[in-house]
């Protein structure tokens, strides 16, 4: 899978399990609905920055976000 995919995986499985909506999670690390829609959807390309506020939102590391 590649990385872009197992990033989307992994933000909407941490989204779910704690119970945030993409408003929420938006709010929660500073993006915009929109950044949080894209990353959902395997679109775009975030930038380490994005991938980081993400990380910091749910309290994980980078490499968490990113691994299988």
């Amino acid at each position: 899978m590649s990385l872009k995919l197992q990033l989307a995986s992994n933000v909407i499985t941490l989204r779910k399990k704690r119970g945030l909506t993409m408003d929420s999670l938006a709010a929660l690390t500073g993006l915009s609905k929109s950044s949080v829609w894209e990353i959902e959807h395997s679109k775009g390309n975030p930038t380490l920055g994005t991938v980081e506020a993400l990380s910091r939102g749910f309290g994980v590391s980078v490499s968490r976000l990113l691994r299988e």
